[in-house]
């Protein structure tokens, strides 16, 4: 079996004693360009010197030169950063380091041994001025970047020295862009347990190794889900490793308080996967666990969102309708200034049509890149999911994109209209968000508007609502009774983690009560593999014929009968019943809905 470059990479990162592939593998180019995309070339040219043996001596020579590269930049740059901070502790200014520049002096043998394209600073928001003060002043400029603090909580500043070497900052007063992770850790939090960097000298400072590594991890989640650059995950590695059982009982604590325990066990399984990291025998586990137990809403990103998700993530987390309307306008009306450096102008009365241009061109993009995504799986075993046998059926995705894509701005008012009575009921939140099981095994998040009320399932778990379920609202039972509680299911549909037709969409947790008390996990009961090689449906079969109460076993023949039967027609036939249902108000009757 011929080896991966990426495989072979992260191999002789964890000194695995590998010789170079025989015919069939990897060029030397190739091991070349993928070194340099993954971030490890120097790395790299350490364990290759280590081991010079096994590996061809024009390769060893190519990564000993880009290593040296490496190391002169390093040292540029690292007097740069020296003045940098000298001027900003003038002014008041007390960053910290954060990201690639802080784990080079405090995790690597050697600070050019880590590469990073940028210097990352984490700064108090109230010290923004300052900062831009102390930038402007040595000669930096600001990055074409959108502002406003709710959509790009920084601001990157450059600078090309008289040695053509380019000195690139970030600085930041939040700790990611996503409003899921921008809080996670305030700027005081992480200055208070600070470490000094003496390398750097007097005004240098980087947070703990707890901070580190839970930074390390949530920023893997919230702008590079998916991407499994080795750096990072060798960072994750180093750290980990450093922390001892100790350390990384606090770092799971404090994974868990901060609700990201799921992405912070993707992290290190996927770590301890490439580079073998020594982590306690439950920890992956045990934080797996808890994050499926209380359905952390942090495990969407897990999968990779699109722009279009994170906007709608957004949007939900946001504190008030004030503050949404303030998301949009950032997102679409971004300040003049940036407008006339993105389009090389300074005539303002081409405002206007700069802008429809953006709407028009970046909406396009945005929904493009929606249809195109399809759910990743969440693996933190490095197995992979069981993949849907068969192709959909001609003509079913065209459908749900059609259908999907009309009915969320058709339905816009009705949107409004809804979130405005579960407000005017209880006050409590609009939306109720749940991780769900879908084709193949692959997670995903559900949305739905809430009809129960807030925190229903505490004390009682994952159970099934029954017949005048005392945790449904009135507006919840209005909503039941015509589906239009899934109305938010037609973003699921519409970027492909749900059809408007198949098996409904499972909680990973959901157990069934048999006959004689005895508590089953739905994986284990007859047709469940079956049913997960569909991809799961707004409506269905079982969801349209089945009696409301029937047990989860009998529900699942009902979806064998449609795997069998699936078509265009059938869906079409199906929606068509649905509608039927949704005008009658039947959706919550017990017995038959038609």
């Amino acid at each position: 079996m011929v080896m991966s470059t990426t495989t072979l990479l992260a191999t002789i990162l964890a000194g695995g004693d590998t010789p170079w592939p025989a015919a069939g593998g990897p060029t030397e180019l190739d091991f070349l360009e993928a070194a340099a995309l993954h971030g490890v070339t120097p790395l790299i040219a350490r364990e290759v010197g280590r081991r010079s043996d096994n590996y061809p001596p024009s390769l060893q020579g190519a990564v000993r030169r880009e290593a040296g590269k490496a190391a002169a930049y390093t040292l540029f740059r690292e007097r740069e950063l020296t003045r940098i901070l000298d001027r900003l502790a003038i002014a008041g200014v007390q960053p910290v380091l954060i990201k690639g520049a802080a784990l080079a002096y405090a995790h690597y043998d050697e600070p050019h041994l880590r590469t990073s394209f940028d210097i990352d600073l984490f700064v108090a928001r109230e010290e923004m001025p300052e900062v831009c003060r102390v930038f402007e002043a040595q000669g930096y400029r600001r990055s074409q970047q959108v502002s406003g603090d709710l959509v790009m909580p920084q601001l990157d500043y450059e600078m090309q020295d008289e040695r053509g070497v380019w000195h690139i900052y970030d600085v930041h007063w939040k700790l990611a862009c996503p409003q899921a992770f921008a809080h996670l850790l305030t700027y005081d939090e992480v200055s208070a347990e600070a470490a000094a960097v003496s390398a750097l000298g007097p005004h240098a400072r980087r947070p703990s190794d707890v901070h580190e590594l839970f930074i390390a991890c949530v920023h893997r989640a919230a702008h590079h889900a998916g991407d499994e650059k080795l750096i990072w995950l060798y960072d994750i590695h180093l750290i980990a490793e450093r922390l001892g059982s100790a350390g990384l009982a606090r770092f799971a604590q404090l994974a868990i308080e901060k609700q990201v325990s799921g992405i912070c066990a993707a992290a290190l399984a996927d770590a301890r996967r490439l580079f073998d990291t020594r982590l306690p025998a439950d920890l992956v586990d045990r934080l797996e666990s808890h994050s499926i137990a209380v359905e952390e809403s942090s495990r969407s990103f897990l999968h990779g969102q699109t722009r279009l998700a994170v906007l709608l993530s957004d949007l939900t987390l946001a504190a008030g309708w004030q503050e949404r309307f303030r998301l949009i306008r950032q997102h679409a009306f971004p300040e003049p200034a940036y407008m006339f450096r993105m389009y090389n102008t300074s005539f303002r009365a081409l405002l206007p049509a700069l802008y429809t241009r953006r709407l028009v061109a970046g909406g396009w993009k945005w929904l493009a890149e929606s249809a195109s995504q399809q759910s990743r799986p969440v693996d933190v075993t490095g197995t992979p999911p069981e993949i849907g046998t068969g192709r959909i059926p001609p003509g079913k995705r065209f459908l749900d994109m059609a259908l999907s894509g009309v009915g969320l701005v058709a339905s816009l008012p009705v949107w409004v209209a809804i979130a405005a009575a579960i407000k005017l009921e209880d006050a409590g939140p609009v939306f109720y968000t749940q991780d769900r099981v879908g084709e193949g095994g692959r997670s995903f998040t559900v949305f739905k508007f809430r009809s129960m009320i807030p925190d229903a399932e505490a004390g009682v778990g994952a159970v099934q609502s029954g017949e005048n379920d005392p945790r449904i609202t009135r507006v919840g039972r209005l909503l039941r009774a015509t589906a239009m509680d899934e109305l938010p299911q037609l973003w699921n549909i519409f970027r492909g983690d749900m059809s408007f037709v198949g098996p409904r969409a499972l909680r990973p947790s959901e157990i069934e009560t048999t006959s004689d008390g005895e508590l089953v996990s739905l994986d284990a009961i007859a047709g469940y593999r079956d049913r997960r090689r569909l991809r799961p449906g707004l409506t269905g079969v079982a969801q349209i014929y089945a009696p409301r109460d029937v047990t989860r076993r009998n529900k699942f023949r009902f979806d064998r009968v449609y795997a069998r039967n699936q078509g265009l027609w059938l869906d079409i036939r199906l929606i068509l019943i649905s509608f039927w249902i949704t005008f009658r108000g039947k959706w919550e009757h017990r017995a038959s809905k038609i």
